[in-house]
């Protein structure tokens, strides 16, 4: 439990730098962050919520502009390197122990 309290925390610190960036746009960046969580809540075992095109307009334009964005994903089990152009969520997460 001990490092999900941790990864939470990392997970607060950097979603308030990219909402202190530029409101808006860091609105709209945490907004998608959630898609692709509530995606994973929703259906764990579909893989195309598993995976994140780093290629991808929306990503790009959205979320991976911010420099705090790869952190945020990271702290949430998306791992780089484990599939060309992809971020990969590996081991599946159990994000249901973020929520309280």
């Amino acid at each position: 439990m001990e490092g999900v309290k941790a990864a939470v925390e990392v997970l607060q610190d950097e979603l308030e730098k990219v909402a202190a960036t530029t409101p808006a746009k860091g609105d709209l960046a945490i907004n998608t962050l959630l898609v692709y969580i509530k995606n994973v809540l929703k259906d764990p075992q579909d893989p195309k919520f598993q995976k994140i095109g780093v290629l991808n307009k929306a990503f790009n334009s959205r979320v991976a502009c911010f420099p705090s964005a790869k952190p945020v994903l990271a702290s949430l089990g998306w791992k780089e390197g484990l599939e060309e152009n992809f971020l990969v969520l590996s081991p599946p997460v159990q994000f249901s122990l973020f929520i309280q």
